[in-house]
């Protein structure tokens, strides 16, 4: 396994310094299309979608769209017109989009950045770094519905990024036109670098709704695995002057939360208020570089994140939502493929890691995450390609409250000050074809306080990636090499070494050299990637590796270390429609994964079908199989565990959604030979559009799990630890609602609702007692009557392990039933541009027994007959430019 790990770094040493080198094949010239941008000084036109103005009958016209869907590379069946101005504040934009059958025009009205109802749309996206790989777009409905949206990496789509801009529409005889004003304030660019005039990539886009065919102005094929770097040239001879980009966002908010709880509690109010106030504010160093500050910034979460019940032994990932993080996260995007990111920035601000100590008859009034006291970024592209990026933000001290069964009152720390920062920097080559970056970031944490030393006092973590495209920009090299370091006292190392990403404990892992004096641990890992990504068919050939004390964790985010692996991927394209399909992929992959002591931690074999049919309706078909390996992670820090082979599958299907009434209809699940389990869940959903301003889903969900091997506990008897694990049956119903009204462009209604219950009941308990033998059942000792006990009275397991007839240890049962609710009804309110009113109400309602299993009528009737925790949230925010 050594000569093997070391041939596989000695390539990623090689793909390193030999990828940049590649040249580029020679083949045919990429002759951009060019449009002039008429010069509007004095005549910028009215923005109200007539397309009346002299400006307009003044600028040249593009034309001649070309269809991406269904018929790439013919002419679009739509005719499409579309003019640029500007001048020394803003550019203008004029999209005529003829349809001979105008009463046919799907007009969907939503609220902003909502791209999951079909409609028709058109839109402007504009280089305007002219690196050809980054654009900001800016799209429309025919009814004026905004969509924002930030092109990166060349194909990599982002609509969390907003800016403010206006738009007008308008549908007559002849189709429908779209008028836009895109201040320059609200986009980063360079001039050209010998005249300083307009100089940017530039592309147009039209989606017919009812035919779902796709168009551009500058072609892009499907299969060409590009997207930027095919934009055409948008020119002008007028010089660009630098706007002064100054933008402050003050806001204030006012709360009340309403909850049941104890009058005992000092703590307790059943209607506790809140306010507080703080800003936002945007510099323009340059037309190009940002700064971004914010004080006592508002990160609360308009909507919650989903209800799941977690009993795997990795971490839940979940999404970023705080529009600070959001905006701009590009320039700190870095992907430790094939799981995992340098940054995770829900770090920061996180929900407090101690908790609070509370002696019988006591209470605690805990914060539910570490205030930010101010936080700042620098981003931007320079005009010689050098992309920055820079974050710093600085949590509070959080300090929980504490009575004791006196009702003395003390304080005592939760969570430390602590510092987080981020250094990207990004430099292409080659037009955009080639290119290198840096990242560096640091979590230091002040741990004056001793009750606090369980936490690392600092970790860094540095890096490098690289891209480089050849071959006609048919094939593309891409990899990674990081490194970590954590530091800390003897307790906080040895906890990081015996977390669920590292297990240095087991037993079997003799290949780590478990240092307990230790304080602090490095680790280090790399990935090279080459591909092929245009044309019908394509491939890949990876290779990576992830030492074992590789540890991103403090504000990145990873689930594993100690593993090498490598990758090949063989994948078709058909997107020429044929009798049934209108387009269709295919796509494989072969994944072998070993510890750095030689266990096969992975072999899997995987296939995706997907179709697009001529109706539009879709589908999708997905099966994997793991080949017999051994988990080093199943028993939490115990030896490995082998596991038998199973297949994994998820088949989808949706009709068209571009008719008033559609589904879709999601089944998955896994089978485990030997009899050691499986899983199954289905998921339809129902989406209805009364209007175009309406549209209302349900989407239920059932899912059965039977688990032969759910790890229960460890249990150490005598000094020898005991692994204990159980026959798990669960079953779990869920509801996703979700209801969306708007009113206009700027006003928007939305209701979510998700009500979650999941139940589980272990038939039998067992001990692991052979982890690598043979035959599944071999592995195990079933406790029989004769060895286990259950007292109702109190709910606990007597166990005798031996055995000689006396319990050698006992525990609470493992039964759960959980139930939960999630729902909010938020108005929104964009009563001037970039100025927003939120109007929130939260509910939330937790149960928590230790039922036998789960009756799902039983369920959901307690789930809604538990208290309910109520939060009424108004915001207000008022955008300020000079």
């Amino acid at each position: 396994m050594k000569h093997l790990i070391g041939c596989l770094w000695l390539s990623l040493i090689a793909a390193v310094f030999c990828a940049p080198s590649l040249p580029a094949q020679s083949g045919p010239a990429e002759i951009p299309r060019i449009l002039r941008a008429a010069l509007a000084p004095g005549t910028a036109p009215k923005i109200d979608g007539i397309l009346d103005d002299a400006i307009w009958k003044a600028a040249d016209p593009a034309t001649n769209f070309v269809q991406r869907e269904p018929n790439p590379g013919n002419a679009s069946s739509y005719r499409t017109i579309a003019r640029v101005a500007y001048d020394d504040d803003a550019v203008y934009v004029a999209l005529r989009m003829f349809d001979e059958r105008p009463g046919d025009i799907i007009s969907r009205l939503t609220r902003r950045d909502d791209m999951s109802s079909a409609s028709d749309r058109a839109g402007v996206y504009f280089d305007s770094y002219r690196d050809r790989r980054t654009a900001f777009g800016f799209l429309t409905t025919p009814r004026g519905a905004q969509v924002d949206a930030l092109l990166s990496e060349d194909t990599r789509e982002d609509f969390t990024w907003d800016a403010v801009w206006e738009v007008e529409t308008r549908i007559d005889s002849l189709g429908w036109t779209a008028e836009f004003r895109i201040p320059l304030s609200q986009l980063r660019y360079s001039g050209s670098r010998e005249t300083n005039s307009l100089f940017w990539g530039l592309q147009f886009v039209r989606e017919h709704g009812s035919s779902g065919e796709i168009s551009f102005w500058a072609p892009v094929l499907p299969n060409s695995g590009r997207a930027v770097s095919l934009f055409g040239e948008l020119r002008g001879d007028h010089a660009l002057q630098a706007p002064r980009r100054l933008e402050v966002l003050p806001y204030t908010l006012a709360k009340v939360t309403r909850e049941p709880g104890s009058t005992l509690n000092p703590f307790y109010s059943r209607n506790a208020t809140g306010a507080s106030a703080g800003a936002d504010v945007k510099y323009g160093i340059s037309s190009s570089l940002t700064l971004t500050a914010t004080i006592n910034p508002d990160f609360g979460q308009v909507e919650a994140d989903p209800s799941i019940v977690n009993l795997g032994s990795f971490e839940t990932f979940f999404t970023e939502k705080r529009p600070f993080f959001t905006e701009g996260s590009e320039f700190f995007r870095w992907s430790l493929a094939p799981e995992g990111s340098m940054l995770y920035s829900r770090r920061i601000g996180r929900a407090p890691q101690r908790t609070a100590s509370i002696q019988p008859g006591g209470f605690a009034d805990s914060p539910p995450s570490a205030r930010i006291l101010a936080a700042a970024k620098l981003s931007g592209k320079t005009a010689n390609g050098w992309g920055i990026g820079v974050l710093h933000a600085i949590t509070e001290r959080a300090v929980a409250e504490v009575s004791d069964a006196n009702g003395v009152i003390t304080t005592e720390p939760v969570e430390p000050l602590t510092n987080y920062s981020v250094v990207r920097l990004a430099r292409d080559f080659r037009n955009g074809r080639s290119g290198v970056g840096f990242i560096g970031t640091s979590t230091l944490r002040n741990l004056s306080d001793t009750r606090l030393e369980f936490l690392r006092d600092n970790a860094f973590t540095s890096g490098i990636n690289w891209f480089h495209r050849f071959g006609n920009n048919q094939y593309q090299s891409t990899g990674w090499l990081v490194g970590s370091r954590v530091h800390g006292g003897l307790n906080a190392i040895n906890a990081v070494k015996r977390n669920s990403v590292h297990r240095f404990q087991r037993p079997d892992a003799y290949h780590i050299d478990f240092d307990t004096t230790a304080t602090s641990m490095y680790g280090w890992g790399g990935e090279s990637t080459t591909r092929k990504i245009a044309g019908s068919s394509i491939w890949a050939a990876a290779i990576g590796v992830r030492s074992p004390g590789l540890d991103v964790n403090e504000i990145g985010f990873q689930s594993y270390a100690d593993v090498v692996y490598t990758r090949a991927n063989f994948g078709y394209r058909h997107f020429q429609p044929g009798n049934l399909l209108r387009s269709w992929t295919f796509d494989s992959n072969w994944i072998p994964g070993w510890s750095f002591g030689g266990e096969q931690l992975r072999n899997t074999l995987d296939a995706t079908f997907t179709g697009t049919a001529r109706n539009l309706a879709t589908g999708s078909l997905f099966v994997q199989t793991w080949l017999p390996v051994t988990t080093p992670w199943d028993l939490r820090g115990g030896p490995g565990l082998k596991l038998p082979m199973y297949t994994e599958w998820s088949l989808s299907l949706a009709s068209n959604s571009r008719k008033r009434i559609s589904y879709d209809f999601t089944n998955g699940g896994t089978w485990f030979r030997e009899d050691a389990g499986y899983n199954f869940a289905l998921m339809p959903r129902v989406t209805v559009r009364p209007s175009g301003a309406t549209t209302l889903s349900f989407a239920p969900r059932v899912a059965w799990n039977r688990n032969q091997g759910q790890f229960i506990r460890t249990q150490t008897v005598a000094g020898k630890p005991h692994y204990i694990m159980g026959d798990l049956h669960q079953t779990t119903g869920a509801f996703v609602g979700r209801a969306s009204l708007a009113v206009s462009p700027t006003l928007a209604f939305d209701l979510y609702a998700q009500p979650f219950v999941s139940g589980g009941t272990y038939r039998t308990i067992k001990e692991v007692t052979a982890p690598g033998a043979s035959a599944y059942g071999s592995r195990y000792t079933t406790f029989g009557r004769d060895r286990i006990s259950f007292n109702p009275a109190t709910n606990r397991y007597s166990i005798d392990l031996q055995p000689d007839g006396v319990a050698d240890f006992s525990m609470p049962s493992p039964n759960f039933n959980v139930r939960q609710l999630r729902s909010n009804a938020v108005m929104r309110w964009e009563y001037r541009p970039g100025s927003t009113l939120y109007l929130v109400w939260t509910q939330a309602r937790d149960d928590a027994r230790l039922d036998n299993g789960v009756s799902l009528d039983r369920d959901f009737d307690r789930l809604f007959a538990a208290p309910a925790k109520n939060i009424f949230l108004l915001k207000v925010s008022y955008w300020l430019t000079p």
